[in-house]
Parts: structure tokens; C-alpha cells; sequence
């Protein structure tokens, strides 16, 4: 059974999110070595690999066919068993390397024009199937029992392949978290969110860090105020270009320590990449 992915937000310091809930990590046989590593037994990568959070977030693009290719797939399954198509169903989607990290960037120019705008997480409501009934979320995710086949897993053999094949694509998120949660709690993170704090107390405001400021003044009067200074003491420190190059080192870890896990997830898209210009064309 497949469900939505659920995260909370840690709110101190460099604020980070953390799986909490949704699909669990497949259990790999002991050939495959592959490991759901704890962030405490995470170190820094001896020499950074430049970019490295660029491959990661290559590794985990879902290409537009393969979503194009779901939705619709999706939809026809749904409609086979009584339910009318909704125009887009959740997608287990993975989230680029950066958006693991909370605040998200901000700009001045956007902290001026809207100041922190909407909280991570608050969005307007979407035919996802947030707001699917009991039935029809049981019909498109299952119940956790093995007596029918939900049509997601129906769409994702079909795209993937077998379950032992896209399980590792879909949650290579919870092999993630635990290197950014390990970068959030180093000293090369500590050091950024104090060099920000002092810039903020600069301007006489006292928070821990960015994603503490933007939760601890989100709608309220002087919310504008507090995200124009924290943009910019962001810029004079060079926050996003410092955590880029944390994110950086521990992708270089992340790459070094998980090659059957990325081999996995790569065959699951080259399979998804084939298999979807078939599904939209009507072909088996």
C-alpha cells in the first residue's frame, strides 16, 4: 500500500523536515547493501563533490512523460471502478535536494513584494486526493491488506515495474532526509545560522535562525519588516551559497556510501522513461 508522504518542520535553527509518516523504506535482501543510514553515523564528505546535490536532484527528476503518463493511467483506473477522474492524483513525487532544508530561499525583492509569503506546506487545496471520501482513497491507495490491488500500485508496476523495483524511486526521499538532517545539525550549519543571527541582532532583532523568524512572525504586523532584514543579512552573509555548499558535502556522502540504492533508483526511471510512451499510446 502506498500513501501520501507526510513531513513536520522542526522549528529551531536551520529548521529541517523530517519523514515522519507514509510509505516505510522496502527492506532490501543483504546482497543489495542497501542501508537507511541514522544522521548520527552521517560524516561530512572528506572532499566535496562540487555539485553533488545537482546529481542527486538529476537522480530523482521525474520526467514530464512518466507524471503525464500516471495521471492518465491513473485516471482510467479510477473511472474502471465507479469514481469520476479527478484532474490530477498525488504523485510520489521527490523534492529537489534544497526544498529538504526549511526556510526556502528568499529574496529581497520578494521579502519587499510579499514578505515571507505562505508557509511551507499551506497551500490552497488541490484535486490531489487530499480531500478524496474513505472509498476512494482506499480504491486509489489500498487499505494496507493484500485481498485487491489499489490503482496506484496498479499505475506504478505498469510505469516502474514490480514493487521490489519503484518502492526504492518513491521513497529515496527517506534515504535523503537523514544527510540533510545530518548537515542541519553540523558546525558547518551552526556557524551559518550564527553568522545570520548576528547580522539580525545588527538590526535588533534575536531569533536563532531564519526558519525560527519566518514561524515565530508569519501574519502578524511585523512580518514584512522581519523578512526584509532577514534577506537581508541572507545576502550579506551569502546564506544560500554557503548552505548549497553544506548540502554539497553531504550529497558527496550520500553518492559515496549508497551506490546499489542509486543504481535501483535509476533503472526504476529508465524503466518508467520506457514504459510510458507506451501507456499514453494505449499500447501493453
Amino acid at each position: 500500500m502506498m500513501h501520501k508522504i507526510s513531513r513536520s518542520i522542526v522549528s529551531w535553527g536551520a529548521i529541517l523536515i523530517g519523514l515522519v509518516a507514509g510509505c516505510a523504506a522496502p527492506q532490501p535482501t543483504q546482497s543489495e547493501n542497501i542501508t537507511l543510514h541514522s544522521s548520527e553515523s552521517i560524516s561530512p564528505a572528506g572532499q566535496s563533490q562540487r555539485g553533488a546535490a545537482d546529481k542527486v536532484n538529476e537522480l530523482t527528476r521525474t520526467p514530464e512523460i512518466v507524471n503525464t503518463s500516471y495521471q492518465k493511467a491513473s485516471r482510467e483506473c479510477m473511472v474502471s471502478k465507479g469514481y469520476e477522474a479527478r484532474s490530477e492524483y498525488y504523485f510520489p513525487h521527490i523534492v529537489k535536494v534544497r526544498s529538504l532544508v526549511i526556510p526556502r530561499p528568499l529574496s529581497t525583492e520578494t521579502a519587499r513584494s510579499s514578505g515571507y509569503g505562505t508557509l511551507p506546506g499551506k497551500t490552497k487545496g488541490s484535486d490531489t486526493g487530499y480531500e478524496m471520501s474513505n472509498e476512494e482513497s482506499t480504491a486509489f491507495y489500498g487499505d494496507g491488506s493484500d485481498d485487491f490491488q489499489p490503482c496506484q500500485d496498479k499505475v506504478l508496476n505498469e510505469l516502474f515495474g514490480p514493487r521490489d523495483v519503484w518502492e526504492y524511486y518513491v521513497t529515496l526521499e527517506d534515504y535523503l532526509i537523514p544527510y540533510v538532517n545530518a548537515f542541519v545539525s553540523s558546525e558547518q550549519s551552526r556557524k551559518i545560522n550564527e553568522d545570520w543571527s548576528q547580522c539580525m541582532a545588527e538590526k535588533s532583532y534575536s531569533f536563532a535562525g531564519p526558519g525560527v523568524a519566518m514561524m515565530q512572525t508569519y501574519n502578524t504586523p511585523e512580518a514584512q519588516e522581519v523578512a526584509i532584514a532577514d534577506a537581508l543579512c541572507r545576502e550579506q552573509i551569502r546564506y544560500e551559497e554557503r548552505i548549497s555548499e553544506g548540502l554539497d558535502v553531504y550529497m558527496t556522502t550520500f553518492l559515496q556510501d549508497n551506490p546499489a540504492l542509486i543504481e535501483r533508483v535509476s533503472q526504476a526511471r529508465k524503466n518508467a522513461e520506457q514504459n510510458a510512451p507506451k501507456m499514453l499510446n494505449g499500447a501493453s
